[in-house]
């Protein structure tokens, strides 16, 4: 079952309740989305490349985007609970 976190701004909720503890949205309809497997992830990395960004949480994605597109580059962001 794949778990969801959301990105806003430069830090990453881990669902939709903590991010509107954090107050910054009433919903998630402003927040970027990122799927994963995993149940408790720690970072998103925001890869960016050729005016395009992609949310993933696994480093060896990371690896294969950032060989694939040498001029992109990655932001770690923490997953706030």
């Amino acid at each position: 079952m794949a778990h969801t976190l959301f990105v806003w701004r430069e830090k990453a909720y881990d669902g939709e309740i903590a991010l509107a503890r954090k107050g910054h949205l009433l919903n998630s309809a402003g927040a970027r989305r990122a799927s994963t497997l995993e149940n408790k992830p720690k970072l998103v990395f925001r890869v960016r490349h050729d005016d395009a960004e992609e949310l993933v949480t696994d480093p060896v994605e990371v690896y294969h985007l950032t060989h694939k597109y040498p001029q992109s580059t990655v932001d770690i962001l923490p997953v706030v609970a």
